[in-house]
């Protein structure tokens, strides 16, 4: 659907307002309401100075019908065990866990089960209580000795929701806090555990929104962030192999202290990059941010070339001497990088 231009009426230009007025009415960024408008999910027009125009009631209609509106699942390669659609309200995790258990094949090893339970109800809780959807489709499958499940939900989309609750400079700033952990918008009733610890369970973990895609490879070790073609709403994928599976409660010990609190954390300071290089102090002050609230912090950085003298420094002196109750511990430090922080120490 092609973005409309035309010329607006007298009628029509009093009842028209700003993107900003647009994006503060969905309670999104302006940024996010530019490009649902130029992937011709909300109409616009342009005044002569090529200035965009809303309609309130026809982003409002357009909105419900492009973006709450779930597209059908493409037809995924393996045997569907399980498929349903459902509306987002009195949608309980634990009895789409139910139906999805019943259907896995017997050769599912109860340590493997445990995962895909765990990973399943956290996902499709998020979409129950933070999406701003109405409807979520899940989807189990199993490809030969593997078990894949997808939820999707007609939300704001995770990336963005983040970004507006906690103030963020951008969307993509969500995946790093994501892989923080204890990051959520609603801290009275959640514990910010759910993605971190599915994203850590799993072989293979995919979460795409607001043209964001967060993938976690856990067979290899590996992470990267690039773009998606999922604009509205959020998809997560992940796959489980049927046996030799990690147990939830062995990778739940791996970050936890001596009185089983959450209180440990393994940011990937890849995430936090835009290149292969780390230069200055307002991006370690930015990996950096909310990490005071673990006792114990790996900054894994696999897959940065270099740092900046202002980087490690506020990494290695200025930021512990200021949050004494954190432990920072860099692993995974090409040559150049260990040189810098070594210096800087």
């Amino acid at each position: 659907m092609a973005i409309r231009i035309h010329t607006m009426s007298v009628d029509s230009e009093h009842r028209l307002v700003s993107i900003g007025v647009i994006a503060s009415r969905l309670g999104v960024s302006v940024s996010w309401v530019r490009k649902l408008t130029d992937a011709g999910l909300l109409p616009s027009v342009r005044t002569t100075g090529g200035h965009r125009r809303y309609d309130p009631a026809e982003v409002d209609a357009a909105y419900r019908r492009h973006v709450v509106a779930l597209p059908p699942l493409a037809s995924g390669a393996g045997t569907t065990l399980y498929s349903a659609r459902s509306p987002l309200a009195g949608l309980e995790e634990h009895v789409v866990w139910r139906d999805v258990m019943a259907v896995l094949p017997p050769s599912v090893e109860e340590a493997a089960r445990g995962v895909i339970g765990y990973a399943l109800t956290e996902m499709v809780n998020n979409a129950v209580d933070h999406s701003g959807g109405s409807v979520a489709e899940v989807v189990a499958r199993q490809r030969d000795d593997v078990v894949e499940i997808e939820v999707r939900d007609d939300g704001i989309g995770v990336f963005e929701h983040l970004r507006v609750h906690l103030q963020l400079p951008d969307a993509e700033s969500s995946v790093l806090e994501l892989s923080k952990g204890k990051r959520t918008t609603d801290p009275a009733h959640h514990t910010g555990q759910g993605i971190f610890f599915t994203s850590r369970a799993v072989r293979l973990f995919r979460i795409e929104a607001n043209g964001i895609s967060w993938i976690v490879d856990n067979e290899r070790g590996d992470q990267a962030v690039g773009e998606s073609s999922v604009v509205a709403g959020t998809v997560v994928r992940f796959s489980v192999p049927l046996a030799g599976v990690r147990p939830m409660r062995d990778l739940f010990w791996e970050f936890a202290d001596e009185e089983f609190e959450f209180a440990r954390s393994r940011p990937s300071v890849r995430l936090a990059q835009t290149g292969d290089h780390f230069i200055s102090r307002s991006e370690a002050k930015r990996l950096l941010e909310g990490l005071d609230r673990f006792s114990d912090v790996e900054l894994d950085f696999a897959g940065v070339l270099e740092v900046g003298q202002g980087f490690a420094d506020e990494v290695v002196r200025v930021w512990p001497s200021t949050h004494p109750r954190t432990r920072l511990t860099p692993m995974n430090m090409s040559p150049a990088v260990e040189f810098m922080m070594r210096r800087a120490g």
